[in-house]
């Protein structure tokens, strides 16, 4: 069946509503020799239903070849399969009752902590932050009147493709999601820790959190020191096999490297991920941003005052380190005792 171009189809709409103006095609199409185009520009007072017609089939006719075709409004795609009935308030309840339902709960606090990767304070902050911004409020469907998805779902689906690196349907039979459902919140839950959290977390220390750390640390017997300075490899069980490669470590797992600063509290100051398996530590600290951070911000690595180690004065703060490293100021490796490093 013929579809109508745009240019068709507003031309006749405007000939409907005119009294008899005199036909004129576009120039790209105007022909002079043309008998067809001569008898019709004698007819100047014709009926307006006869011109938007003799309009219609001259577009058909003499149409540029990259007159776009509207697809008519109105219904999904063509094959499209159709919505899953999922109880949105059941799969709610369900969580709640395993999690949330107090001491009445399925689940105990260890389980809680195995399975969100947290403690449940930690939890109930990022949750509390999160609650009612974008996707993540519980809200009515407009046509239907019903639940929808809670938040609470929403986070837990979202942990779970973070903690456990499971494909963006699994989650469905449980908290009952789909697929993109799923990869939207997950998406939209980091921007949003990101945006909450950003300010307070991924920074470096102050000159007071800085001297805190250096009292306690000194106190420990390591004047001077800050945190700790090393990497991690995480599998990678999901690797792609164009990816295998370069992220295959020595002991043939595919890994990412996190490479953290970390205090005596466990607390990251600084960190950098997804540097392939196949580097060392080395090769991490050659394209560490931590590294081009310190040589921007020198004052990042000026201690609050001065302190004296083995009758040096010195006014930098330094990182405890493996061997691996290189002998720089700002490191300080650990000793072989015994045939390892401690």
């Amino acid at each position: 069946m013929l579809r109508l171009s745009q240019r068709a189809a507003r031309r006749a709409a405007l000939c409907r509503h005119s009294a008899g103006p005199t036909h004129r095609s576009p120039p790209s199409l105007r022909r002079s020799d043309s008998p067809w185009h001569a008898d019709r520009r004698l007819s100047s007072k014709m009926d307006p239903l006869a011109v938007a017609s003799d309009l219609v089939l001259e577009d058909l006719l003499f149409s540029d070849a990259d007159d776009t075709i509207v697809r008519p409004w109105g219904g999904s795609p063509k094959g499209r399969r159709p919505n899953k009935k999922r109880d949105f308030v059941g799969a709610y309840h369900r969580l709640h009752r395993m999690y949330f339902d107090a001491d009445a709960s399925t689940y105990d606090e260890k389980d809680f902590e195995r399975r969100y990767r947290m403690p449940r304070d930690v939890f109930n902050v990022i949750y509390g932050a999160v609650e009612g911004e974008g996707r993540f409020v519980w809200k009515r469907n407009p046509v239907t009147k019903e639940m929808q998805i809670h938040p609470l779902n929403r986070v837990t689906a979202a942990l779970r493709i973070l903690g456990y690196g499971t494909p963006g349907d699994k989650e469905d039979e449980f908290i009952e999601m789909g697929e993109s459902t799923i990869l939207d919140a997950t998406k939209e839950f980091c921007q949003i820790v990101v945006d909450k959290f950003a300010d307070e977390y991924l920074r470096p220390p102050t000159m007071e959190e800085k001297a805190r750390l250096l009292k306690l640390n000194k106190a420990r017997g390591f004047p001077g020191m800050l945190a700790s300075w090393d990497t991690s490899h995480f599998e990678w069980k999901n690797c792609p096999i164009i990816y295998q490669g370069q992220h295959r470590n020595r002991k043939g797992q595919t890994t990412l490297v996190l490479e953290t600063v970390v205090d005596y509290d466990l607390r990251c100051w600084w960190a950098f991920f997804g540097t392939p398996g196949s580097c060392n530590d080395i090769n991490v600290l050659d394209r560490s941003p931590t590294v081009a951070d310190f040589l921007r911000n020198e004052d990042t690595l000026k201690a609050p005052k001065p302190y004296s180690i083995n009758g040096t004065i010195r006014d930098w703060v330094y990182f405890n380190t493996d061997s691996i490293y290189p002998s720089w100021s700002i490191f300080a490796q650990s000793y072989p005792y015994g045939g390892r490093n401690y």
